[in-house]
């Protein structure tokens, strides 16, 4: 291993970052902008050798072979800072994403069998799967829930309903340069951090699973009654003058 890269500020996608630069003590680490800027914060290692997309900072070896573009908002622009980095692989037109876009698939992933449907190992059923999905995302439930479930599933791609509208209503501008800047790479397919992967997607299709962004339908959108709880969340989080974004 000759490199680490942190992605984002999402806790997930750095909590083994310190112990695998004890494992590989060799690799340069890279990460994206905004890190340590909570109490809750991990710690990322020993040592940083740069910070994507900063200023000054030096570009990563790796540069020639897969190019990156970040995304960064923070405050006083937000009330929170948030970064996700996607990454273009030029030799097997792939892009790279944390969380960005999603693949919902038919079947739940097997990893979800080691904690089964109650804290249980065991299988689950598509209903189980189904359930476990739309309420992951604080979708109300209205006894539709295979129907519900298609909706997200169905598309190329989709937008996580708790990005949509927790996030992207307080930095609508910001997100939508990113997203067209993303989308004028080639790619041909995405490796996302969650769901489904590998799985086909086209600069098209990621523009269309963006389409909120833009004042356009999206590839996935919800039904208003399924938007209580995220309207709840989106509010608590960041304030009134978010639901009121073109976004709802």
């Amino acid at each position: 291993v000759g490199h680490l890269v942190v992605p984002g500020t999402s806790l997930e996608h750095k909590a083994s970052i310190a112990e695998f630069s004890r494992i590989y003590p060799k690799a340069s680490v890279w990460v994206a902008p905004g890190q340590n800027t909570s109490p809750l914060d991990l710690a990322l290692g020993p040592r940083v050798d740069g910070v994507l997309g900063q200023m000054g900072s030096p570009p990563p070896p790796w540069f020639s072979e897969i190019d990156a573009k970040v995304f960064y908002v923070a405050p006083p622009e937000t009330p929170g800072t948030y970064a996700e980095t996607a990454f273009f692989h030029k030799a097997t037109r792939t892009l790279l994403l944390s969380d960005a876009v999603l693949k919902v698939p038919d079947l739940p992933p097997p990893i979800l069998a080691s904690y089964g449907y109650e804290g249980q190992a065991g299988e689950l059923t598509p209903e189980q799967w189904h359930y476990k999905f739309l309420a992951f995302n604080f979708l109300a439930m209205r006894g539709t829930n295979d129907v519900d479930f298609q909706a997200l599933s169905r598309p190329p791609g989709v937008v996580s309903p708790i990005l949509r509208f927790t996030l992207y209503p307080i930095c609508q501008q910001q997100a939508a340069v990113w997203v067209k800047s993303v989308a004028q790479w080639p790619f041909e397919q995405v490796v996302a951090a969650h769901l489904q992967s590998p799985f086909r997607l086209t600069p098209a299709d990621f523009l269309d699973a963006f389409g909120f962004l833009f004042g356009k339908p999206s590839s996935y959108e919800p039904e208003p009654a399924q938007l209580n709880a995220l309207r709840s969340a989106a509010e608590n989080l960041d304030g009134p003058e978010a639901l009121k974004s073109s976004i709802w």
